[in-house]
């Protein structure tokens, strides 16, 4: 689900409806952030950090609000996702292969 609280930027929330009988699952990969990730040592380093991430996200998405998309074949096999296949996306507005299909 969109969650973004700020102009040109991307966040997703997922969530499960409460029958769990979606088309999809969601998933997510998780990484560490430690300060040395971060660009100063502001108190708020964090959250220009996570900021500059949420810009990213809306530039990769096409700036439009389109959901970067990366298929979890392609991100194993280090290659740009090129098509979405048989995902039928969720998130609103689109994600941004939706318009690949």
């Amino acid at each position: 689900m969109a969650s973004s609280s700020e102009k040109e930027t991307i966040v997703t929330n997922g969530m499960s409806l409460y029958l769990r009988d979606g088309k999809n699952a969601n998933s997510a990969l998780l990484v560490n952030v430690t300060p040395n990730d971060f660009k100063s040592t502001s108190a708020l380093a964090g959250i220009y950090f996570q900021k500059e991430l949420e810009q990213k996200a809306f530039k990769l998405g096409g700036s439009n609000y389109y959901a970067p998309v990366q298929r979890v074949e392609d991100f194993l096999n280090d290659h740009k996702s090129t098509k979405i296949g048989k995902v039928t996306p969720t998130y609103q507005p689109r994600s941004y292969l939706s318009k690949l299909k």
